[in-house]
């Protein structure tokens, strides 16, 4: 079996002028060595798996970059040798020579005009909006149904959510006799298989997915990912196993990684002064419909009675606590 190691980019948006991977190949026990540009005919782009609105913009996702770069750790060129430090301690050997472009940090400001887009073809930087109607789905209420002398609104920024599993991703790739089978760490054995199917043009009955003793995964194995792909490549030109497992720097900086802002809504009902109407709304203007619950007061303690009475309450103090994070309004996935 071969191993495998990914060079990744150390700049968030940049274009490939060149990629060399001669000098690699020259290293010690190495067997292949490749770029995007090299199967940018087979590797095709990762499929989104959910589209969230019929509008929705999803841009194409090769598993290796060929022109551009959009993100700090996307993945770059290979190397392929018979054993993992020699494949690491090649990627040194490897010359790629970036053209930096404008960068954009902040969500909020991907959205103001004349921001850098993220992907130019795509003329904007915004995916889609999703509201959620939890009064129509039968989960909540309607916030113009919750009438109040008082309203209260604060922003909420939530944190950076990098899964760290004590487990790294791992996969490895048998190319076998035009039935592949691979071995991945992955929560989602059966799409991994279809996504490979739909990438690579085999048939699905002719791929088979295994998820061993997958470890940790909180999220971060929930996805079809780039590696996975490119294993599959290098196994494919080289014609024999291949196997790649993630540094924890690999994961901090190409995993699945979410940002998220959140508005919380909280209003007074001026019928029952002792209650508190909790309301998550999509926007700070409180334009739509969110999810309603109601506290009682109990001194400086806010109590959500349950429906069942088996159940206990829940219990918030609002001096250290939010009353309740009820969704996240937007975020976004590294890469995307």
């Amino acid at each position: 079996m071969l191993h495998m190691a990914i060079l990744r980019s150390p700049h968030a948006h940049a274009r490939i002028v060149r990629v060399d991977v001669s000098g690699a190949l020259g290293e010690p026990n190495v067997v292949a060595a490749f770029s995007g540009a090299d199967v940018a005919d087979r590797q095709g782009s990762l499929p989104c798996a959910w589209p969230v609105t019929e509008d929705m913009v999803h841009p194409d996702r090769p598993p290796l970059a060929v022109t551009e770069v959009r993100h700090a750790g996307e993945a770059v060129a290979v190397v392929v040798a018979r054993d993992r430090a020699s494949a690491v301690d090649a990627l040194a050997a490897i010359e790629v020579e970036y053209e930096p472009l404008p960068v954009v940090l902040d969500m909020e400001a991907a959205l103001a005009e004349g921001a850098p887009l993220v992907h130019a073809d795509k003329g904007t930087n915004r995916s889609y909006t999703w509201i959620f109607d939890s009064a129509q789905a039968g989960s909540g209420g309607d916030v113009a149904t919750a009438e109040a002398d008082v309203t209260i609104s604060r922003r909420y920024v939530q944190q950076r959510l990098i899964p760290s599993f004590m487990e790294p991703r791992s996969v490895v790739v048998d190319p076998g006799l035009g039935e592949p089978t691979m071995w991945s760490a992955t929560q989602i054995p059966h799409i991994l298989r279809i996504m490979l199917a739909l990438i690579t043009g085999l048939p699905e009955h002719k791929i088979r997915v295994i998820a061993p003793d997958v470890g940790g995964g909180f999220g971060g194995k929930l996805q079809v990912t780039p590696e996975e792909l490119i294993t599959f490549l290098a196994a494919e030109r080289v014609g024999k196993p291949v196997k790649y497992t993630e540094s924890r720097s690999d994961s901090m900086i190409s995993a699945h990684i979410c940002d998220g802002d959140l508005v919380l809504v909280r209003r007074q009902d001026s019928a029952a002064p002792n209650d508190i109407v909790v309301a998550l709304v999509e926007s700070e203007s409180g334009e739509g419909e969110a999810t309603v619950k109601r506290f009682s007061r109990e001194g400086e303690r806010l109590v959500l009675k349950p429906e069942h009475p088996t159940m206990a309450p829940i219990i918030v103090d609002p001096r250290h606590t939010p009353l309740r994070i009820l969704g996240k309004v937007v975020g976004v996935l590294r890469g995307f």
